[in-house]
């Protein structure tokens, strides 16, 4: 029953660190003077894949955004329902109240499976301006997941 509650408190965390990422990346991005990124992300692409290996078709234009954010709040979920379970084990996870798990998720999502999957460039190719928004949104869904963690565990 332990571990039931920590993954559902991680995964609460997780999802409200989801939804807190999209704030952050646009007020970042406002900050450092970022444009926003123009066409289809990495989780419109997973959507499409997913309703296409699903259903055989593709997603409408116009559903693309919605698959996106489906995709992004069910990973959210996932990745703080397994830090939950985690962070009770090995307590050393939680560092720095969660940056270190979501600069984790930086590097090992946004920065090396993305990339590898062909959903995204690689961020070694970006200007550390061009990054700052995407790394600073991954701390703080960490800060956020272990926060909430925390208050439910």
């Amino acid at each position: 029953m332990r571990k039931i509650r920590s993954a559902a408190a991680g995964a609460a965390g997780g999802l409200v660190g989801a939804v807190l990422m999209g704030v952050t990346y646009a007020t970042v991005s406002r900050l450092t003077s970022q444009p926003p990124t123009q066409g289809e992300d990495a989780t419109e692409k997973v959507a499409n894949a997913a309703v296409k290996m699903i259903a055989g078709s593709t997603l409408a234009p116009s559903k693309k955004k919605v698959g996106g954010h489906v995709v992004h709040f069910a990973f959210g979920a996932a990745m703080g329902a397994l830090y939950g379970l985690l962070a009770e084990t090995f307590p050393p996870l939680r560092a720095g109240a969660g940056t270190l798990f979501g600069a984790t998720l930086y590097v090992g999502a946004h920065g090396i499976a993305v990339p590898a999957l062909g959903l995204a460039p690689s961020p070694a190719k970006h200007r550390v301006a061009q990054e700052a928004p995407e790394l600073a949104a991954h701390l703080v869904y960490g800060l956020a997941t272990e926060t909430i963690r925390r208050v439910l565990g």
